[in-house]
Parts: structure tokens; C-alpha cells; sequence
């Protein structure tokens, strides 16, 4: 499987030179020019560590290929020295471009890093069925993790609890009176039990 980062292609996807960016919107510019105060004023105690605020295609490139290999995002932006709101920022903007089919580094910026997780999980999956191979509990963490309903155990487990206690319920209220089948409810609502 060929690394999206080396072309930026990919089903769908097709490579264009980003257009010159001089003036993001307003909006972004104040954000990323640090005009904006931060929430909590966090953000100010690492203006000095971080170089990285504009989103440029070398940056791009450097963030999608951290993203691809497995690095999550808070990961990937603070070894490139970018702050994380900025990548969300630009993740943001860039779903918007990229749902109004408008061409900018942020759209591409945003469907390289959407290829980069897709291919990072089938990299993941491909790695652990050829693991799982030799044993059967890899397997079967990845089904209980991928299609909980039919194979995650607590779930099933949970599921049959409720049933038989809806069960059991339904034969004491036909066996008991009012009053004592409303002290049960209330004592198993203390416990945190549903019905």
C-alpha cells in the first residue's frame, strides 16, 4: 500500500498545487495571529515554543505523514511545534471548504488528514489480522471492538442481564402487592439497578 503522503493522492483525491494563501479570512488570521486571547490564557505560556502558525504545504505534508503513521494530533502538532487549536482551526475551515467544493490548502489540508487516519486504521487492521493469526484473543478484541453488537461479550452479557431481570420483575408484580412491588422498585433504583 502505497503512503498517501508521497503523492497526496488517493481514491478520489487528486493532487493541485494549494493556491497562495496571503490572506486567510479574517477570522482565521486573528485566531492564528494570536489577536484573539485564548480562553484561559493556556495558550499564552507556549507562544515561546511554538514556531508553526501558519499552515503551510510543507507543514501540511509534515502533519498528514505524523497523522498516517499513528500519531494523534496533540502528538503530531507538538513535535512540528504548532499549536493544537490552530490545527483545529484549520481542520475546521478546511471541512468547510472541502463540503462547498472549494479549492484551498485548507480543503486539501483536511481530506489528507481524513486519508491519513483511513489509512493508518487499514494499516492497523491489516497488521492485526496478520498478528491474530497465531492467536485467536487479537481476533477477537478486534471484533468485539469493530462490531460490538455481535461480538463484544460485556455487551451480550448486559443485554441477557436486562432481559432476565425485566423477566423476573414482570413475574413478582403479578405475585406481589402494589406496595411492596414499589418498596422493590425504589430499592433497586438506590442500587443503581433499572428495570
Amino acid at each position: 500500500m502505497a503512503k498517501l503522503t508521497d503523492s497526496f493522492s488517493g481514491p478520489g483525491i487528486k493532487r493541485k498545487a494549494p493556491p497562495a494563501i496571503s490572506n486567510p479570512p479574517i477570522s482565521i488570521q486573528k485566531r492564528l495571529s494570536g489577536s484573539v486571547d485564548a480562553p484561559n490564557g493556556s495558550e499564552q505560556v507556549l507562544d515561546h515554543l511554538v514556531e508553526n502558525s501558519v499552515l503551510t504545504d510543507k507543514l501540511m505534508k509534515d502533519l498528514v505523514a505524523l497523522i498516517q503513521d499513528g500519531n494523534f494530533p496533540e502528538v503530531a502538532c507538538a513535535a512540528l511545534k504548532v499549536r493544537l487549536n490552530n490545527y483545529e482551526i484549520w481542520l475546521e475551515v478546511g471541512q468547510k471548504d472541502f463540503i462547498n467544493r472549494e479549492s484551498s490548502i485548507y480543503s486539501l489540508f483536511y481530506s489528507s488528514v481524513k486519508a491519513a487516519d483511513a489509512y493508518c486504521e487499514s494499516t492497523a487492521v491489516q497488521s492485526l489480522n496478520s498478528c491474530s493469526k497465531g492467536d485467536w484473543r487479537a481476533s477477537a478484541d478486534f471484533l468485539a471492538k469493530r462490531f460490538p453488537s455481535r461480538w463484544n461479550l460485556n455487551q451480550k452479557v448486559e443485554t441477557m442481564v436486562k432481559d432476565q431481570m425485566q423477566r423476573t420483575l414482570a413475574a413478582l408484580k403479578d405475585r406481589m402487592s402494589e406496595t411492596s412491588y414499589n418498596e422493590l422498585l425504589d430499592c433497586l433504583e438506590v442500587l443503581d439497578i433499572e428495570e
